[in-house]
């Protein structure tokens, strides 16, 4: 676990698809933490220094471009992955004009979740 490795967080309130992000993450050797919701999320945020977040788009109490604007006003250097169901796209492509990198579409494929990480991270 050296120093290189790199730090993400994968924010998702559907259980399977977050647990599912984090364990083809882990097992690539990145280091995961993962959160149900917004809150959950910035409280993370606070502990640790991420190299990457992928977030999703629709979620309860605060959505993923809630959560994009925060990180971006906190911690600005943090790239984003945004997460969307295929019907989002006009959403997505607003986000864009948010810095996003990129946007990942469910459902989510493990080939485009490790190559999308690697492209944005190195």
């Amino acid at each position: 676990m050296g120093a290189e490795r790199k730090k993400i967080l994968v924010v998702d309130d559907e259980k399977n698809i977050r647990e599912a992000i984090t364990y083809i993450l882990k097992k690539a050797g990145y280091w995961v933490q993962s959160a149900p919701d917004g809150s959950e999320a910035l409280v993370l945020l606070e502990k640790f220094d991420f190299d990457l977040i992928l977030t999703d788009l629709n979620m309860p109490y605060m959505d993923g471009l809630e959560i994009i604007q925060e990180i971006q006003r906190k911690k600005p250097k943090i790239k984003i992955v945004l997460i969307t169901a295929s019907g989002d796209s006009g959403i997505a492509s607003g986000a864009d004009e948010k810095q996003l990198l990129r946007c990942l579409n469910k459902p989510i494929r493990k080939k485009d979740v490790l190559e999308l990480t690697r492209k944005i991270l190195g």
